[in-house]
């Protein structure tokens, strides 16, 4: 452009030499003339750094006549800075926008154990409910099994007195752990409302922070080593903190989400009183249904040991008059046996040759008139005599058992109500210690 001073580093740097070329440079850095002289000389000028290099180009412009420049051309480093300005300000939000989304997170997490633990105890209490109704069910079928007893054996005793307190009790306590399981299913349905405000806030606040980190203020965090065996952890671990910036109604932590927060905090905290409460219910529970338990267990067995003694002698007396039966049927079956031997098979044809009454050696000696053998009359005498002892057998095994059922006819009070009481006492302890429900139908101890 004619009339301009030329613009440093404009030439090729093979026409001149190093020192010409730092000598221009200073040339130019003290004739420069301020932006007016310059626009009405050549429309334009250059800013130089220390190095030669330009840093901004004055606009060129043109008068209108009234002594100033009409549309004059931005600085080129306006528009970086104007994206920079408006990236912090993206950059401050979001990061708020994060920290707002842990507090939420955190109340989300905190809601999903109180959650949690209010199903457990809620599991535990219909647990313990379901142990008192069978405790009821089994106290009915107690009293209903001990009147199978015998009619010497039905007089009220200690136990019967024991079961009605039982029963008593536990009709008083079963009320008491029903009326909080509705107010378990109360809380549970407000914490799930408050999960679920809190997940759609969530959701809406989340659409701000696609484009940061995860992490919010990550810090470097390390290991005290006192020994060789101290495990050291990695020094690029980091942690979370985050802190909520103040709730305005359009910032990032919106005064809904405030509200939100604090209401799941104060549902959260009513929550765990709540499970404290119904900890001491469980505990008082489960300790007056173990202390009725045992009381009625331990009568019933006072009252086997009173019995115990003469069941077990009637038991041993039977059992010997069993055992000489069982010795009488062993004889009468050996007996049986021989005479079946004695008398040989069915079919003669089964006979061998020294079993038959005619074998040759006896028709040769029979050959001679009055040689006979008295061998058929002995075989019959012996058979009718077998058959003789078998029936005095047979009659003595009869006496027997007629003794022992005699003997257990004796017995069978005092060893009947010792069944049903060692049944019960079975009953009670196989349904409640295995914590086993009771099935339909399963009333009855044989």
């Amino acid at each position: 452009m004619e009339g301009c001073d030329p613009v440093p580093g404009s030439y090729p740097e093979s026409q001149e030499s190093e020192a010409q070329h730092q000598a221009r440079i200073e040339q130019a850095k003290y004739s420069l003339k301020p932006e007016e002289e310059v626009g009405k000389r050549c429309g334009g000028s250059n800013v130089l750094s220390s190095s030669g290099d330009v840093l901004y180009k004055v606009p060129e412009g043109h008068s209108e006549g009234w002594g100033f420049r009409m549309e004059m051309e931005m600085l080129p480093f306006l528009r970086d800075m104007t994206a920079l300005n408006s990236n912090e300000q993206i950059s401050i939000y979001a990061y708020q926008s994060r920290a707002v989304l842990m507090g939420l997170r955190t109340s989300i997490n905190s809601i999903n154990q109180e959650i949690q633990r209010l199903n457990q105890h809620r599991q535990q209490l219909l647990q313990i409910l379901a142990n008192v109704r069978k405790a009821i069910q089994l106290n009915h079928q107690t009293s209903k099994i001990r009147d199978w007893r015998p009619a010497g054996e039905r007089d009220l005793d200690g136990v019967d007195l024991l079961i009605d307190l039982e029963k008593k009790q536990l009709l008083r306590l079963k009320p008491e752990l029903e009326g909080p399981l509705h107010t378990v299913k109360q809380y549970l349905q407000t914490l799930d409302a408050c999960r679920k405000q809190l997940e759609e806030c969530f959701s809406e606040r989340s659409r701000v922070v696609d484009l940061i980190p995860q992490r919010l203020t990550p810090f470097q965090s390390k290991a005290i080593v006192k020994d060789c065996l101290t495990v050291k952890k990695d020094e690029t671990t980091t942690e979370l903190k985050y802190k909520l910036p103040k709730a305005t109604p359009l910032g990032p932590y919106t005064l809904e989400c405030e509200a939100i927060i604090n209401e799941s905090k104060n549902a959260s905290i009513q929550s765990k009183k709540l499970c404290k409460k119904i900890e001491e219910l469980m505990d008082r529970a489960e300790t007056l249904l173990k202390a009725t338990h045992k009381s009625v267990n331990d009568g019933l067995m006072q009252k086997m040991a009173e019995t115990v003694a003469i069941s077990q002698y009637l038991t041993v007396s039977s059992g010997e008059t069993r055992a000489a039966a069982h010795r009488a049927q062993r004889w009468y079956h050996q007996m049986d046996v021989a005479q079946g031997i004695t008398l040989g098979p069915e079919k003669s044809t089964d006979l061998t040759t020294r079993e038959r009454l005619d074998r040759p050696m006896v028709r040769v000696f029979q050959r001679h008139a009055g040689n006979q053998l008295p061998e058929a009359a002995t075989l019959v005498k012996g058979t009718g005599m077998l058959k003789k002892t078998l029936e005095e057998t047979n009659r003595n095994i009869r006496l027997l058992h007629l003794a022992r059922k005699q003997l257990n006819s004796n017995a069978r009070d005092k060893k009947y109500g010792f069944t049903v009481d060692s049944g019960i006492v079975r009953l009670r302890k196989q349904k409640m210690a295995s914590q086993a429900p009771l099935e339909k139908g399963d009333d009855t101890v044989r």
